[in-house]
């Protein structure tokens, strides 16, 4: 696939996924943090879409002590947050199919090979809307092998370093990671944020929505929560640089 493929398809991913608008196309297959149907956060409380509880009963009968532990990783549903009405896909502890099924059709034939191959078991997903309007999705993907978490990454990182017109950085005193900032509005009115930290054999995903501006900080601050909390239940020591 050409580099104008490659970045044409993550677009469409996007769009789909978490999709009220998109910017300018360039993101990577999982990226875009915008709302399905609605910005607004409930005013009851209740989620639209399956709650934490439901998709671990639905998603795993009964769980592995390491899905549990990936589930209790996620980030906590800040004070002032409220669950996101309309974004796409459950939430919770999610199996590979369940991973790979919130891409959109033609992402899901090229994604799930990959994801195969390189040991993809399971997903912990919890996202929220914040009072100010920023939009926050959190994925932990848990990977056989700290191998595959960084073939993850690197595929991603190239991504995001082939684009044009976005802000490129890293998370500071963490080894493995990589951020992608996108300024363009989207037709919400939303900029948005993409970060990923390699937490030995997890990927920490990080996807926000922004009115007006990126806010890197608070993605990163959310990533690097994420981060610490996988790495108190496991050694996220990095691979030698080059190992995939």
């Amino acid at each position: 696939m050409s580099r104008r493929a490659g970045l044409a398809t993550a677009a469409a991913a996007g769009c789909v996924l978490l999709a009220s608008g998109c910017g300018d196309g360039t993101t990577s297959v999982n990226a875009r943090p915008t709302p399905a149907v609605s910005s607004t956060p409930s005013s009851t409380g209740s989620p639209s879409s399956t709650s934490s509880a439901e998709a671990l009963t639905s998603a795993v009968q009964s769980p592995h002590p390491n899905q549990t532990e990936l589930l209790a990783a996620l980030p906590t549903l800040p004070s002032e947050g409220k669950p996101w009405v309309g974004s796409t896909g459950p939430v919770g502890l999610l199996t590979f199919d369940q991973y790979i099924d919130m891409l959109p059709p033609a992402t899901q034939q090229i994604a799930r090979p990959k994801e195969t191959r390189r040991g993809l078991q399971f997903a912990a997903r919890r996202n929220w809307a914040q009072p100010d309007g920023v939009l926050v999705d959190v994925r932990l993907v848990r990977y056989a092998a700290p191998s595959g978490a960084r073939s993850y990454f690197l595929a991603e990182q190239s991504v995001h370093l082939a684009t044009s017109a976005t802000d490129t950085f890293t998370v500071p005193g963490v080894p493995d990671s990589s951020g992608l900032a996108i300024p363009k509005l989207d037709k919400a009115g939303n900029a948005s944020v993409m970060v990923q930290i390699v937490a030995g054999d997890t990927v920490v995903l990080v996807f926000e929505a922004s009115p007006a501006t990126p806010d890197r900080d608070n993605a990163t601050a959310v990533a690097k929560q994420a981060y610490r909390s996988v790495c108190a239940v496991q050694d996220c020591s990095p691979l030698p640089a080059g190992t995939a």
